[in-house]
């Protein structure tokens, strides 16, 4: 092997510092752009110089060089190189996984409380990527606070993260809160308790609303709302849920919203659902949920006004007409709820349909009669540009009364 002593010099020289420039990367993110310029104007240069002596030895020696000799001058190197890209790629895969076991949680939170509300936003942020706008102001309880709440490795290792995957853990009986103060002030425990079950659905996401109020935190678990719902390929999941928009037609903000003892989704663009004033976005959605279509549906709501008091109504839906063609190309079902000034609820039933020419159609069964007053903002149609979408069932006319 003397023969090759200067190419497995090189072989040796270069291993060892594409190996330190490798680790320097990996455990000194400082120093990765100084590694950089090492492996440009010193590294490359010595693994051409290697290459260029192989090629040199492989040509005098024709096929007399041995196996041994090609292994030891390439081998080297090559497994210097792949140490980073492999240390990479197993990060990632861990990252993954734990990922996989531990995802981020939606947390909405609802001060009901009439203090200013400090949290602790540790691990939290917005959908802007930035930290939580605290104290959430006791005026304003129609107001929610919104975010993210990451996972973090050494929280979940010593058992401070509140959340087993994507289930609240049974133990978890407090949150810890300030009202009023300042953020100076030390935050404590309020008592915490489940209200609702978690929706039986593995598939689909979920949402935790903590409802404040002032001496306890009530805790419900609902199903969010994603762009993953809005496609016909939704009526293949497993549990394929009812999405549920409504009309606020009283004077009061609703602030919690259950039907068949499921907890809705809240969150109208920061906010809970306020009256109907502007028709601009047509009525607003709440969350989905699983429910059935053939059976009346018990609802009941809070408002801002007297939160914890309960209000209830039972809601019958129409029955929604379709061809068979329209069924098999349907959206998941939807229910828009008219909540009225004397408290009742009536149902319209509206579902979207992917028509062959590519337009969406809707079919509908129009503003319920019985309904006291106008409907302020039409029927369900009135949330779809009628110049792209087809009405597959109401006449189209004037949808406003009165």
């Amino acid at each position: 092997m003397m023969r090759y002593g200067f190419g497995l010099l090189l072989s040796a020289l270069s291993a060892l510092l594409i190996t330190t420039l490798g680790l320097l990367v990996l455990t000194d993110s400082s120093a990765a752009m100084l590694a950089v310029l090492a492996a440009v104007y010193l590294a490359l240069p010595l693994l051409g110089l290697l290459l260029i002596t192989w090629t040199y030895y492989l040509w005098r020696d024709r096929a007399a060089m041995p196996g041994q000799a090609h292994a030891l001058m390439l081998l080297p190197s090559l497994a210097a190189v792949l140490i980073v890209p492999l240390v990479f790629t197993a990060g990632q895969l861990g990252s993954q996984a734990f990922s996989a076991q531990h995802p981020p949680i939606s947390e909405v939170h609802i001060n009901l409380t009439g203090q200013d509300l400090w949290l602790d936003a540790s691990g939290t942020s917005t959908s802007s990527g930035g930290s939580a706008n605290l104290p959430m102001a006791g005026s304003e309880p129609e107001r929610l606070l919104v975010w993210t709440r990451w996972p973090d490795e050494q929280a979940i290792a010593q058992g401070r993260f509140p959340y087993e995957g994507t289930r609240l853990k049974a133990n978890v009986d407090s949150m810890a809160r300030q009202l009023g103060g300042s953020e100076e002030n030390t935050l404590a425990p309020a008592p915490l308790r489940m209200t609702t079950p978690v929706p039986a659905a593995d598939e689909l996401p979920l949402v935790y609303q903590y409802y404040h109020y002032p001496d306890r935190i009530e805790a419900a678990a609902a199903l969010a709302r994603t762009s993953n719902l809005e496609t016909s390929r939704a009526r293949s999941l497993r549990h394929a849920p009812v999405l549920i928009s409504a009309a606020n037609l009283s004077e009061q903000t609703l602030v919690r919203v259950e039907i068949d003892g499921q907890a809705l989704a809240m969150d109208i663009w920061g906010r809970a659902l306020t009256p109907t004033r502007d028709c601009y976005h047509g009525y607003p959605n709440l969350g989905p949920a699983l429910l059935p279509l053939d059976a009346p549906w018990q609802v009941r709501w809070q408002e801002a006004e007297a939160p914890g008091v309960w209000h209830q109504a039972t809601v019958s839906l129409p029955a929604l007409e379709m061809t068979v063609d329209q069924q098999k190309q349907a959206r998941l079902p939807r229910v828009l709820l008219y909540i009225t000034k004397d408290r009742q609820v009536l149902a319209e039933r509206f579902q979207e349909i992917e028509l062959a020419d590519d337009r969406l159609g809707v079919a509908n069964t129009g503003v319920p009669p019985g309904l006291p007053g106008a409907a302020p903002c039409g029927s369900a149609l009135e949330r779809y540009n009628l110049n792209n979408v087809t009405p597959l069932s109401e006449p189209w006319r004037a949808s406003r009364r009165g």
